[in-house]
């Protein structure tokens, strides 16, 4: 086959093998020209809608080399300040991937709504791994006192988390490592630290595969006027 899947409407694909075909709808089916901008104000309401206090979940998957790293991140490479400075329109930042669209979009609605409506807004970041099934920190991953980094054992000297479940029903990780970010490039920054620490392996596909699945997780924090009580999304 050419292609062995085809596009036949927004929201249906066929897949063709040697002897059969299958079709499958979607919500919503981007085809090969589609650029990042489209695929992200997809989900921008839902990115914005943490401001209101609801969870919102953004995740991509699929085999190595189809471009899960490109749709949340941008191509390898990217000039992140050059393509904040230069704003929308410009070649830099229509490059960019769902991540940071999202992050400049809650800092600036942070900022207008803080403003407008005498909000106090905090924003704290965390980014972990799953890995082989087990979770690790990826902004604090090395256990105290295991002295040199030797790549050989780096799993044995990664430090293990555990998923916990409060009294009423909340789902956290103790111990894990929690910062108070205020900008797209201070997140961005943070992902850039975490990346080193990621499992990868060669694979015939990509020389550096990450092994190991990664979550990026913000909160936010709003206290409206003085003394009141907070909320998060």
């Amino acid at each position: 086959f050419d292609n062995a899947v085809e596009v036949l409407s927004e929201q249906e694909i066929v897949v063709f093998k040697p002897d059969a075909e299958f079709a499958s709808a979607y919500d919503r089916v981007f085809p090969e020209p589609s650029v990042q901008e489209e695929v992200y104000r997809r989900v921008q309401p839902s990115v914005l809608s943490a401001l209101d206090g609801y969870n919102a979940t953004i995740f991509a998957y699929g085999q190595t080399g189809t471009g899960k790293t490109h749709t949340m991140m941008g191509p390898p490479g990217v000039d992140l300040n050059a393509a904040v400075s230069q704003g929308a329109g410009s070649g830099a930042w229509a490059s960019l991937g769902v991540v940071p669209r999202a992050l400049q979009d809650l800092f600036r609605e942070a900022a207008a709504r803080s403003a407008r409506e005498n909000m106090r807004i905090q924003v704290v970041a965390s980014y972990m791994e799953i890995y082989n099934d087990r979770l690790y920190d990826l902004l604090q991953p090395y256990k105290k006192g295991m002295g040199t980094r030797d790549p050989a054992d780096m799993l044995q000297r990664k430090a293990l988390l555990e998923v916990r479940e409060d009294k009423a029903g909340n789902t956290y990780v103790p111990n894990l490592l929690n910062v108070k970010v205020t900008s797209l490039a201070s997140v961005m920054a943070l992902v850039a630290k975490g990346n080193r620490h990621r499992a990868v392996r060669h694979t015939e596909m990509n020389m550096t595969s990450s092994r190991s699945h990664a979550i990026l997780q913000l909160v936010i924090e709003q206290w409206p006027g003085q003394g009141a009580q907070g909320a998060k999304g």
